[in-house]
């Protein structure tokens, strides 16, 4: 009984920042859509598409690096699946 009172308060704060990120999302698009309108020369218009998938790529694979230390992604599934595995074994909340 005690779990479901979190459980919900982690649906609502979910569904609120779901919620939050697609507005988010939507007036970014607008705007970029509003930019993107406004350069009248082809040649400019297809450089700043170009540039903005650089600049996303690079940030992602920047980020990427910084958050995962620099291991494999494939290390990285291999260590939280067998650090649940372990505390399944400990856990009586696992054994369903």
């Amino acid at each position: 009984m005690s779990i479901i009172i979190p459980t919900v308060m982690m649906g609502v704060l979910g569904g609120f920042l779901g919620s939050l990120y697609i507005f988010t999302q939507l007036k970014m698009a607008k705007v970029r859509r509003q930019i993107l309108r406004s350069i009248t020369r082809i040649e400019f218009l297809n450089a700043v598409k170009v540039i903005e998938v650089v600049l996303v790529s690079v940030s992602y694979s920047i980020s990427y690096s910084w958050k995962n230390h620099g291991m494999p992604y494939s290390l990285i599934v291999h260590y939280y699946y067998y650090s649940a595995v372990h505390l399944c074994d400990t856990d009586d909340a696992c054994n369903v």
